[in-house]
């Protein structure tokens, strides 16, 4: 946990971001119950939402 804070801080937003987005898109296509396909989805929201945040 402390290296991915760590490497949020050496490198941009956007990076940070685009890369958060890549692994959600990949662990879709997981095969995932129910409950975990939710749990992505909501991470997936918060953080679109902390990007619109961050636009602004």
């Amino acid at each position: 946990m402390a290296k991915m804070k760590e490497f949020e801080q050496k490198h941009s937003f956007y990076k940070v971001y685009k890369l958060k987005k890549e692994v959600l898109q990949e662990l879709k296509e997981l095969n995932l119950t129910d409950s975990q396909r939710e749990k992505l989805t909501k991470l997936e929201k918060a953080l679109d939402t902390e990007k619109k945040v961050h636009d602004k």
